[in-house]
C-alpha cells in the first residue's frame, strides 16, 4: 500500500475548500467520506458547497447532487469536466 500517494491539484483544491467550507482540517477530509454520513452535509449544504466551489473556477454546473455520496465520487466528477481551473 503506498502511503505516499501524491495528492492532484483538483483533489487538493477540493479538499482545502471543503475543510474552509465546513471549518475543519484537509487532514480530516478523505476521498471515502460521504457528505451525509461522515461530514453531516445536507443536500442544501452540499449545494452551496458546489456553488462555492463554482466561485473558485470549477465547473460544477452540470453535476447533480443526487450523483454524489463521497469527495471522491465530487472530484471523479469534476475531473471529467473540461476545462478545469485550478488557480
Amino acid at each position: 500500500m503506498d502511503n505516499n500517494k501524491t495528492i492532484s491539484p483538483l483533489e487538493l483544491k477540493v479538499k482545502k475548500s471543503l475543510a474552509d467550507y465546513l471549518g475543519i482540517e484537509t487532514e480530516d477530509i478523505s476521498l471515502d467520506d460521504s457528505f451525509k454520513e461522515d461530514l453531516h452535509m445536507q443536500a442544501t449544504d452540499l449545494a452551496d458547497f458546489l456553488e462555492h466551489l463554482s466561485e473558485k473556477g470549477l465547473p460544477t454546473d452540470q453535476i447533480d447532487i443526487v450523483q454524489i455520496q463521497t469527495v471522491g465520487e465530487l472530484i471523479e466528477l469534476l475531473n471529467s469536466e473540461d476545462s478545469i481551473n485550478l488557480e
